[in-house]
């Protein structure tokens, strides 16, 4: 299962939690609300409308533009060195931002701060009398003011392109050249439907905040969710957007300093705590780029990646199971050309998405396929397993052995869990759809074996390919890639963290050993990757097309009597008895598929048929 500890990405807002729990056994799926059956993606007119691009003028107005940012930071702010600076703009304005931020570090400054209005989400908090919590606004621009930091900002009244000299046509080619002119037909099937999203999938309470991580093309659908939820009685709402080529992450990751890397502001800290204290609902429409960063040194962005993680860690664990989430595939331009590598057109390889999109999301049977799921978790559960063993069907002639031959371990008190999901208040929410996978957490300490990946990953803004892990005593021992290597290696590594009881400095070896097995067959994901002759490169939907394992972090409540012991240090003790991983990290990568036979071995050892040829034996 996708777990948001995937979505830590720079510029977005970073939930860091786990939050499978399980439905009562033998319940129908927590789905009652959610008509999933008729899940909409027409109705909706509204499209990114553009101008076509000219060239020439683009260069003009962006050469422009980098004069201007210079002349700014050096001779009217006289930006020095660790000098912090933050830019407040309306989104027409972000090519300049974009421009002065690279320009910034370039020059040696402190950290960036960027903030992008949105003059819709702040008119509907507005209109329905909500009002977003800014206390860590008030500390974040107390810590600038303590650091003497620069700002600036643009809107109409105060606009850098006419200070920067641009002709009304520069002006447009600038704005224009990354926006997108999604066709009227196309946004039709893209829509969502509000009510069976914000009901139906993530189940938000009346004045429950919500907040929604998406991509720039996805604002028809973000303002139209956020208008339901607040008309509907929920609290207020945030929305992080992605720009296209996430440029400000790719600024800060390649040029800042490398102590703004490995330290966090502590804003940035009470802005998810507040969160978390809030039960902030997190709505996640998945529609990245696979490869927005391609190119960035891996360390830098590892060393950043550590970081947040250990930074949110504490926090997240304090709040665990706290508040519901759901991962929704939501394709966008980006993701569909990295998913559809036969069509080079992106608005031809959008609708081509458009138009799988129900057949994955399984619109008109959601509610029969999630009862399927939970009928076959219960069914591994009964079975009383001590271990699962995934083998490749062949040998390898080249090696003369399998390629995959891996015994992965559980715990006496571990079960098999599947869709349906509640917070520990006891919350019903889809936490990712698509959804084919009926999963556990492991016994991290009882992995041994080998296994090779059966699906390309996507980590860190790049394609991982071929991934080959040995194990031992549940840790891996060895691993390698075909493609970017290093990438992997490096994410898996041991990190050094500190005790919180001691404050000794310990090493954690967790992020190499496994938090989830996840079993999956005869998923319409993976017939469609066959058809179109390619993976989607993207974890929600790779890891729902066969089986898979992750690295990293596990799900407490993927063990008995998880959800029924109010008290925290009970809780703890019972997940640390059962040796459920507590990595910062937690990464899917795929293993299964045709080729692969999964057999569970019960606690008397006898052998049991689980998947064959890519279907359910059970």
């Amino acid at each position: 299962m996708i777990n948001l500890l995937n979505l830590n990405t720079f510029n977005r807002l970073n939930p860091y939690n786990n939050f499978q729990t399980n439905c009562s056994n033998n319940q129908t799926p927590c789905l009652q609300t959610l008509k999933s059956d008729t899940v909409s993606f027409g109705g909706n007119k509204s499209v990114m409308n553009t101008q076509s691009v000219n060239e020439k003028q683009l260069a003009s107005g962006k050469t422009k533009l980098q004069a201007y940012a210079s002349d700014l930071l050096k001779n009217e702010l006289q930006l020095q060195p660790d000098q912090p600076l933050k830019i407040t703009a309306d989104r027409n304005f972000l090519p300049l931002v974009e421009i002065m931020q690279e320009q910034a570090y370039k020059m040696g400054s402190g950290r960036v701060i960027i903030e992008i209005k949105d003059p819709i989400i702040d008119g509907l908090n507005k209109k329905y009398g909500q009002t977003p919590n800014s206390e860590w606004k008030q500390l974040r621009d107390k810590e600038l003011e303590e650091n003497n930091a620069a700002s600036v900002e643009f809107d109409k009244e105060n606009s850098p392109y006419k200070a920067a000299g641009l002709t009304d046509s520069e002006a447009k080619a600038v704005v224009n050249a990354n926006k997108v002119n999604i066709p009227e037909d196309v946004a039709k099937k893209l829509e969502l439907d509000p009510k069976d999203v914000l009901e139906g999938m993530l189940n938000i309470r009346k004045g429950q905040p919500l907040a929604i991580v998406a991509e720039r093309e996805h604002e028809p659908n973000v303002y139209k969710l956020a208008e339901y939820a607040l008309k509907n009685g929920s609290g207020s709402v945030e929305v992080t957007f992605t720009e296209p080529k996430d440029t400000i992450t790719r600024n800060f990751l390649q040029y800042a300093k490398e102590e703004l890397l490995t330290t966090i502001p502590q804003y940035q800290l009470a802005k998810v705590e507040n969160n978390y204290k809030a039960c902030t609902a997190r709505l996640i429409l998945e529609g990245e780029d696979p490869n927005s960063l391609e190119g960035i040194d891996q360390e830098r962005i590892d060393k950043n990646n550590k970081a947040r993680a250990i930074a949110i860690k504490p926090i997240r664990d304090k709040f665990e199971d706290t508040y519901p989430w759901t991962i929704l595939y939501a394709p966008t331009t980006m993701s569909a050309v990295s998913a559809y590598p036969n069509i080079k057109d992106p608005i031809k390889a959008l609708a081509a998405a458009a138009k799988d999109a129900p057949e994955i999301l399984r619109k008109g049977k959601f509610g029969e396929h999630a009862k399927e799921l939970e009928r076959r978790a219960n069914v591994v559960n009964n079975l009383d397993l001590k271990e699962i063993h995934f083998y490749s069907a062949d040998v390898n002639p080249k090696t003369n052995k399998r390629d995959t031959d891996l015994y992965i371990g559980l715990s006496p008190k571990a079960h098999f869990m599947s869709a349906c999901e509640k917070t520990l208040s006891g919350q019903k929410f889809v936490a990712n759809v698509p959804t084919e996978e009926v999963f556990s957490s492991p016994d991290k300490t009882k992995t041994r074996g080998w296994v090779t990946s059966t699906l390309p990953l996507a980590l860190n803004g790049n394609i991982v390919e071929g991934i080959k892990m040995e194990f031992e005593n549940g840790k891996a021992v060895k691993v390698t890639a075909d493609k970017n290597e290093k990438i992997i290696q490096d994410h898996v590594k041991a990190i050094e963290k500190t005790d919180e009881k001691t404050g000794e400095k310990i090493i954690d070896e967790s992020a190499a050993m496994l938090g989830e097995v996840a079993l999956v067959a005869g998923s319409p994901i993976y017939k469609i990757s066959e058809k179109k002759g390619g993976v989607f490169n993207s974890t929600l939907l790779d890891e729902n097309a066969v089986c898979h394992i992750a690295v990293g972090r596990g799900f407490n409540n993927c063990i008995k009597g998880y959800n029924d012991i109010k008290d925290e240090n009970e809780r703890k003790a019972l997940i640390e008895e059962s040796k459920i991983n507590n990595s910062t990290i937690h990464t899917d990568f795929m293993i299964g598929g045709p080729d692969v036979i999964v057999e569970g071995i019960k606690q008397n050892g006898e052998k049991v048929t689980i998947i064959k040829n890519d279907k359910f034996q059970i």
